[in-house]
């Protein structure tokens, strides 16, 4: 059961004042005082039989008693409610069509046929116009009834448990329906963490990313359709990966919305999506968080574009008010498996050799196999006779996932002279830009050692065995 204030609708607060009801001498509201914020979702919730349903059929004015309900901008509010009743309450003889434009019938006027379609594509039921309710599922039944009740445009709607009649998996995707349909503002999140650049989008070969802003564009673009529920979107951008970036605050500008998603660069980084949420919400509740100018608007709906590897997703919770809806992209059983660090070093006792290491990390959860390949200047040097095993990630308590990793060290290499040194994870995967690492080894360099002090025979002797380029003995006023 909900009190809604439709967002970007000029919704009024609510003040009840003393308000009761009573039935059969006994009291079942008795001075009640509640205040509900313009453009907000106010979820009441009792046993049954306490009076959430006479609160409601109270403040749309279908039943008398004491009190009173204002609206905080001084307006009336009768004609600026809508109310949808547990029970979907539509005309057995009329089409779907005609349920919906029942309230615009009765006041004798008449919806536009191209309103009543968008209205009807907005719930899922653009093929059902001509239907009547006895041919609908119960799941149909109470979108047409939502249908309705959204029809009216009104910016307060009263949601008297219009979803209980149906299944859980059904109630859960009208909820999700309402809230979004009575949002008004939307902020665009796409990820641009280093998964994204996975090329496994589409059959072009197009990256997690360039998928991503497709998507994020053409939902601007529906936002901006200029239908029932498009023309005023107000919609800020953001781009996310270690750090959030917001390519524009909110903007009621199709083409600058449109432009922010498409200069969201990617990144080599991780996926978090902690601050870019915090961002969002300091430009929801002030108009300028730089200037504190005044408040802003009802919290935002957030639209999420991203592959799932968002590493602190799960210590997210959503306030009061905001909806987020998650776009998936990419194939989530694509393997990576990328190389983390490189490493060189040649050996003080044998200069001419050049030892190298390597660190391979696995971010899925399962355990992957990959062939490791080092060449020198070019040329292949050295090929791992059996797949590299590299485990799989573990989900870490306090830090959240943590890649699987494997250390390789390669067969030293008999090189003096400066060299490039390549490794490369051979036969591709996923993400191919982490396949390959390189580094420069400088040429080999003999030590120049000097010994302090006269009275040190054994570490005088041991010096004398290495291949140094040379040892000076000596005291330290010989080099003053």
């Amino acid at each position: 059961m909900a009190i809604g204030q439709t967002r970007g609708r000029n919704a009024p607060g609510l003040e009840i004042r003393g308000l009761g009801v009573s039935y059969g001498g006994r009291a079942i509201l008795d001075r009640l005082d509640l205040d509900l914020t313009g453009g907000e979702t106010t979820v009441l919730l009792g046993a049954s039989g306490v009076g959430k349903s006479t609160l409601l059929r109270r403040i749309a004015g279908l039943l008398d008693g004491p009190g009173e309900t204002r609206t905080d901008d001084g307006g009336a509010l009768k004609g600026r409610a809508a109310f949808m009743a547990q029970s979907d309450l539509l005309l057995p003889w009329l089409t779907v069509a005609g349920n919906i434009a029942l309230g615009a019938r009765l006041r004798g006027t008449r919806e536009e046929p191209e309103t009543i379609r968008q209205m009807l594509d907005a719930v899922g039921l653009g093929g059902d116009a001509g239907k009547r309710p006895a041919q609908l599922s119960g799941g149909m039944r109470q979108r047409a009834a939502l249908a309705r009740t959204l029809m009216e445009d009104r910016p307060v709607v009263l949601l008297d448990e219009p979803f209980s009649a149906v299944d859980a998996l059904t109630r859960l995707k009208l909820q999700d329906m309402a809230l979004e349909l009575l949002a008004g503002r939307t902020v665009v999140m796409v990820d641009r963490s280093a998964s994204m650049n996975v090329a496994d989008a589409d059959e072009d070969g197009r990256t997690r990313l360039d998928l991503a802003k497709e998507a994020a564009i053409a939902r601007i673009e529906e936002l901006h359709s200029g239908g029932l529920f498009g023309g005023g979107a107000e919609i800020m951008v953001v781009g996310f990966a270690d750090d959030p970036s917001i390519r524009t605050p909110y903007t009621d500008s199709k083409e600058e919305a449109i432009a922010a998603v498409r200069s969201i660069e990617p990144t080599d980084g991780r996926s978090l999506i902690g601050p870019a949420i915090e961002l969002a919400r300091a430009y929801s509740t002030v108009i300028d968080p730089d200037a504190q100018t005044g408040p802003g608007e009802a919290p935002a709906t957030i639209e999420l574009w991203s592959d799932g590897r968002i590493a602190d997703l799960g210590d997210q919770a959503l306030k009061s008010g905001e909806t987020l809806r998650y776009n998936r992209v990419g194939d989530p059983s694509t393997a990576n498996v990328g190389i983390a660090s490189l490493a060189a070093e040649r050996p003080y006792d044998s200069p001419g050799r050049i030892q190298v290491f390597a660190a391979l990390e696995n971010p899925d959860m399962e355990p992957r196999a990959v062939d490791l390949q080092l060449a020198v200047d070019g040329f292949i040097e050295d090929i791992k006779a059996e797949p590299i095993e590299v485990p799989g990630a573990r989900d870490d308590p306090a830090i959240g996932r943590v890649p699987g990793r494997r250390e390789v060290r390669f067969t030293p290499i008999e090189q003096s002279s400066d060299a490039v040194i390549e490794v490369s994870i051979l036969g591709g995967d996923g993400l191919q830009v982490d396949d390959v690492a390189a580094l420069v080894v400088p040429p080999a360099k003999r030590l120049r050692v000097g010994l302090v002090g006269t009275n040190r025979p054994v570490l005088r002797s041991l010096l004398e065995g290495m291949p140094l380029e040379s040892l000076e003995k000596g005291v330290p006023w010989d080099w003053s």
